[in-house]
This record gives structure tokens, sequence and C-alpha cells, in this order.
């Protein structure tokens, strides 16, 4: 469904003009782009709904919601995605200047839990692309135009613990007018290191400094500092995006896009295993298990086998919930804090 279709369900509902006005204006209130589609998509999926119902599309209620979100799981939906139409729903009540409606209430706990046990499944993840496999992968890169600039990607996507969208958000220098991106950042130089500079991302959307220092890395071949310097000499002719496209000549085009990072990743990961004596389908099949959010997932996991703390890596990775990062650190030491290490087995 396209943000057309969205809005014009929104509009058929058969509301007041002025309801209309305000049931959009909620929806486009949030600053993230890729937050108001997501909320739109929420919102017009759950007009939709209400009119089949015989509903008001303009009340979001403990019973409507329960009843909307009971009738998509049985139509299919993912537990993830109806998480996230709930999230949706709620952030409309916020916007009213209404309580977030919550699954300890009634009826809306009994049919939350419910849909769980029926319908829920773990969740995909991807797999984390730590330290001893980065060096593997980062090793079997060409040395060309396009290996280079990989090389540099990947390096600053991992060192930073940067989302895909930080990635191609990126600039050489600070902009003079804030560009309309999911991310907006860029490079500052010192003795000591680089630091990235972001002015907005997923979790900032106020406008804030948020800096992300990178120190040089022990190895050449793993430094992050030298590999961008590296992409920088061979490409930076006055463009402001740091990471382009480059075709197979070499020649280089427009800013990369939030896609082109997991494709690169996977590609460079393919390019290790088949090094590694993998058949073609097998090294895809290997790299399939990975994407963009490898680098940042692996910066954290690693980071804990490494013996760093919550503290230490939260600020670096700007989570703002604790509890993600303990689910890496559970990932990362599952071996280390075994029981079965002293049963003597």
């Amino acid at each position: 469904m396209t943000v057309t279709d969205e809005t014009s369900i929104i509009h058929a509902a058969g509301l007041p003009a002025e309801a209309v006005e305000r049931l959009l204006g909620y929806v486009n209130r949030s600053t993230a782009e890729s937050t108001r589609r997501a909320y739109q998509s929420d919102l017009a999926d759950y007009c939709a709904f209400a009119i089949d119902r015989g509903l008001d599309p303009d009340q979001i209620t403990l019973a409507s919601t329960a009843d909307y979100l009971a009738t998509r799981a049985g139509e299919g939906a993912a537990v993830s995605t109806l998480e996230r139409r709930f999230s949706g729903l709620n952030a409309v009540r916020r916007a009213r200047g209404l309580e977030p409606l919550t699954k300890r209430h009634e009826p809306l706990a009994s049919v939350w839990k419910g849909i769980q046990r029926v319908h829920g499944r773990p969740p995909h993840r991807k797999r984390a692309l730590v330290t001893p496999d980065l060096k593997a992968v980062l090793r079997a890169l060409p040395e060309n135009k396009q290996g280079i600039r990989d090389k540099a990607i990947i390096l600053i996507g991992f060192a930073g613990a940067l989302r895909r969208s930080e990635v191609v958000g990126l600039d050489w220098v600070a902009p003079k007018v804030i560009p309309e991106r999911k991310a907006v950042g860029w490079l500052i130089e010192d003795e000591e290191g680089l630091t990235l500079r972001f002015i907005r991302s997923k979790t900032n959307t106020s406008g804030s400094e948020e800096d992300i220092a990178l120190l040089p890395g022990r190895a050449a071949e793993t430094c992050p500092v030298r590999a961008l310097k590296a992409w920088r000499t061979i490409c930076h002719n006055g463009e402001s995006a740091m990471f382009r496209s480059v075709d197979r000549h070499g020649n280089l085009g427009a800013r990369l896009t939030d896609q082109s990072i997991a494709l690169i990743v996977k590609r460079a990961v393919a390019r290790m295993a088949a090094g590694q004596g993998a058949t073609e389908a097998e090294a895809q099949a290997f790299a399939d298990a990975y994407a963009g959010h490898s680098l940042r997932s692996g910066f954290v996991t690693s980071a804990f086998r490494g013996g760093a703390t919550e503290a230490q890596i939260m600020p670096h990775s700007r989570h703002k919930k604790v509890e993600t990062l303990i689910g890496y650190r559970r990932e990362a030491n599952k071996y280390a804090d075994s029981a079965t290490r002293f049963v003597d087995l």
C-alpha cells in the first residue's frame, strides 16, 4: 500500500473534513520520515478495518484495538507486525493528548496473550558480523575502487555501531542546509582519530548533536581511520556525500541508499565464503544470513565479548533501552556464562 493509498483510505472513512485533517495531522507530526510513513500505514490499516466493521475510525479504544489485532492475526499478520501497528495507534493517541493503551487492560490483555500463544514465533535475526569474521571479510575484498569504498563502509559502520541510514547519511563536511534524510551526519578530524557527528538519526529527531568517536585501529588492515582516508583520497571531488555508488568502470554516482549497505555486506561475506572454498550457491546462502544491521550488532556483540559493559557500549551505540543490549550480551556470552562449565562433564 502506498502513502497515497493510505491517505485515500483515511479520506474515504466518511469523516468530517476537520476530522480527516486532524487524523492526518497526528500522523504527520512525527519528525522522522520513516516513522511518519509507518504511522500513516498503521492508521490507514486501522481505518480500513474500522470502515469494514462499521466502527468510527476516529475512535481508537481498547475494545476496537483488541478486535483489530485479533482480526489481523487471523488473517496471517506476524506478531511483530501487530506490535508495530499497536505502537502506531498509540502514537496517534499520544498526539491527541490521550493516555496510550496498554496490553495489561482487558479485553486487550487476554486477546494479546492468545495472539502470542497461537501466532508467536521467534524473531528472525540476521547474524552479527563479529570481529574475527569481519577481518576475514576485509581480507577478501578486491583492491579496486569499489573494494576500497566497501572496506571504508564496513569498518565505519562496524566501528561506529551505525545503522544503515546513518552510514549513507554521512557527509564529508557539515551541510549548510539540513537536508531531509533519515540521518544527517558529517566527519570531524583531529590528532586522536575521527568523530562522526549526527544531528538526525532514527532515535534523534530533535536536532541535538551526537558524537561518535572512532580511534585508529591497532592494525592497518582493520583501521577505520585509514580506510576512510583511503576512500576519500580517490573519491572526494567536491560532492558532499561520503559514500556513493561505483559502477563497474569505477565511475562515481549518487549517494548510496539504505538498501545498498545490506547488499554490500552480503556481497563481501559471499566473496569471503567463496574464497574459503564454498560453491556459489553455498556462499550466497551463507551471505543471506547477514544484512546491513550485522555491522551494528557485530560491534555490540564483539564489545561484550571483549569485556565491555552496557554502560560503556550505550553512549557509543546510542541504544535507548538497556534491555536491548542485555539481549546482545546474552548471545555474546552464552558459552562463557553457560552453567555446564560447573558440572564437570
